[in-house]
This record gives structure tokens, C-alpha cells and sequence, in this order.
């Protein structure tokens, strides 16, 4: 069916064993991607005999495998990496049900109701008009919930490359606006990303000298899991930082930074 996997599958033969039985199916769905690219449908809706929501769901490592080497780069999102939570329907153009923010005030004087910490559709949110001054962007749970208190302040769950949905919520660009994200490739790329949309953004402690002050608790970032796109969003301090951790494979997670530095510099804002 396709003449252009036939060096995939002689380099790894088992794959033909593995999903033996799947095949047709697997062809299928390959076979329609590659006529009807970024289809904007449900999983659920395609009309492919014997393939469901859960076929695709049992079947998005090898399916990944195959699509990658039969579209162009233009016909899917070449920075995602993880296939899971959706990642799939997003890498392929797929529709995802409707993404969600969750937030939490970090001012009681600017409570919602009563509330601290909320989640709401993503065009909701952007309907929002809190009495905030400053929001902050982080791209890990643990942070978001533990994140300091702050005089008129917001803080966001972006969930990594999820931080795409805040775009349509225009009022931040009136707002003193933060990102925090990881150390490494990926959180330079999401900064990029967020910055097309949020030009007034600034990053915070995603620069050299915290990343040098805790270079003992970084890691390697994984060979398969590594950015290679272009940042063409970020400041020229920002690029410099991003090029040298790329070539050294460097990942400093945001969680594994001490949370006395974070108070210290959130303080210091």
C-alpha cells in the first residue's frame, strides 16, 4: 500500500508480527490521513469499516510510526510529542473535546465567589474580567498548586504546550504576564509559542543563572523526546539559553528547583 515504509519494516521487522491481524485496519486509517490530512472530526466519526475510538486508541504508538513517515510535516503538529491526553487527535488535526483552564487567585481580596482555585471551559475564561494585576504561567501541576501568594495575582496550570489555549483570553495582554515553564527544549519552544499570541510576556527563572545555580539537579533530556523545531519568539538572551541547553541535552524540570528560590524570586518580582 505504501512503498515509502518498506525501509521502516525491514528495519524493524517485528512490527509486522506484532500487529499481525491489524494490518488492513492499520492501512485504513493511514490510507485516509494521507487523502483527508487534519480532517477535523472525532475519532469517533471515521468512516473506516471495522476502526473505532478504541482501535485508535490501542494502536496510536504504531500509527504515529507510520503517519510520520507518510505526511508532510505540514499535515501535523511536529511538536507534539506525547501521544496521550489527546495528543494524538491534536498531532493529527483531530477534534479533542473542549480544552479547559484551571487557575488559582492567589490574592483573597480577589476571590471569585469565594473561590481560589477554579477550571473552566477555554472561552470562558477568556470572557473573564478578574480584578488581578499580575498572571503567571506555569507548566507543572505541583507548581501551580504550591505556587506563593501574590498581591493581585493569577496563577495558570499550562500543562505544557496546553498554554495554547489561552490565546482568545485577550484581556492578559493588559496584564503583567509570566511564564515559568521547564529548563530544556521544550519549555524554550512552549515560551515561543506563547509569546506569538502574548507578546507582553516575560519568562521567569528560565534564565542562565538559574540554570547554572542548579545544574547538579538537572537530567539529560531523552534522545526521542527532544524539541527540534525552530523558537523564533524568544529574546536574544532567551535563544542563547535555548541553543546551549539543546546541543548539552539539558533538562531542568521546574519542580526540582527549590521552592525557597521560587519564593525568593516571585518575591523579588
Amino acid at each position: 500500500a505504501f512503498h515509502e515504509l518498506k525501509p521502516l519494516l525491514v528495519e524493524k521487522p517485528k512490527l509486522i508480527e506484532t500487529y499481525s491481524g491489524d494490518w488492513e485496519r492499520i492501512v485504513s486509517v493511514c490510507r485516509y490521513l494521507v487523502q483527508h490530512p487534519k480532517p477535523d472530526i472525532y475519532l469517533r466519526q471515521l468512516p473506516i469499516k471495522g476502526v473505532d475510538t478504541k482501535f485508535i486508541e490501542s494502536h496510536k504508538k504504531v500509527l504515529d510510526l507510520l503517519l510520520t513517515r507518510l505526511l508532510p510535516e505540514t499535515a501535523y503538529d511536529t511538536a507534539i510529542i506525547s501521544l496521550t491526553s489527546g495528543g494524538f487527535e491534536q498531532k493529527y488535526g483531530f477534534r479533542t473535546p473542549p480544552p479547559t483552564v484551571r487557575f488559582r487567585l492567589l490574592d483573597p481580596t480577589c476571590f471569585i465567589a469565594g473561590l481560589d482555585d477554579i477550571t473552566l471551559p477555554a472561552n470562558r475564561f477568556a470572557l473573564l474580567r478578574p480584578e488581578i494585576e499580575t498572571v503567571f504561567v506555569v507548566e507543572n501541576l505541583a507548581t501551580f498548586l504550591a505556587f506563593p501568594a501574590y498581591p493581585r495575582g493569577m496563577v495558570i496550570f499550562g500543562s505544557g504546550y496546553g498554554a495554547r489555549y489561552l490565546s482568545e483570553a485577550k484581556w492578559m495582554r493588559q496584564k503583567r504576564l509570566y511564564y515559568w515553564g521547564d529548563l530544556d527544549s521544550h519549555g524554550f519552544s512552549i515560551l515561543s509559542r506563547f509569546r506569538q499570541a502574548f507578546p507582553n510576556v516575560r519568562s521567569l527563572m528560565m534564565d542562565t543563572q538559574t540554570a547554572e545555580r542548579f545544574a547538579h539537579l538537572a537530567v539529560t533530556e531523552p534522545e526521542g523526546k527532544r524539541f527540534r523545531g525552530t523558537a523564533d519568539a524568544l529574546t536574544q538572551e532567551e535563544t542563547t539559553l535555548f541553543e546551549k541547553l539543546r546541543q548539552k541535552h539539558f533538562r531542568l524540570e521546574q519542580e526540582r528547583i527549590p521552592y525557597t528560590y521560587v519564593e525568593k524570586m516571585i518575591k523579588n518580582l
